[in-house]
């Protein structure tokens, strides 16, 4: 499943460790009734989650986090060129590949 994070910056999604290396969706995040990203692109309670960009969760719900924190690095360079009152880099868009 291709999930576009750009606009958040989250999966919008809680997930619990199945075993050391699956996850399970276990929580669907939505802000003023919207479904989150995750849920946008088809992810649904109950699906399992063996990988995140091609990367196997074989460190659980670790991994996942590992790969969140290196996706959004670039949004929080973002949000500091704003506030200085340079553009932001948008020219690309923030995808997670998750295999479920």
């Amino acid at each position: 499943v291709k999930v576009d994070i750009s606009k958040t910056g989250t999966l919008g999604i809680g997930v619990k460790d199945l075993s050391e290396s699956t996850l399970t969706v276990s929580l669907l995040k939505r802000e003023n009734e919207m479904a989150g990203a995750a849920e946008e692109a088809g992810l649904r309670l109950g699906d399992i989650i063996f990988g995140v960009n091609f990367v196997p969760t074989r460190e659980g719900s670790k991994t996942l986090i590992k790969v969140l924190q290196r996706e959004t690095k670039d949004n929080k360079s973002n949000s500091k060129c704003e506030k200085e009152g340079n553009p932001p880099n948008t020219s690309r868009r923030k995808l997670l590949y998750i295999q479920a």
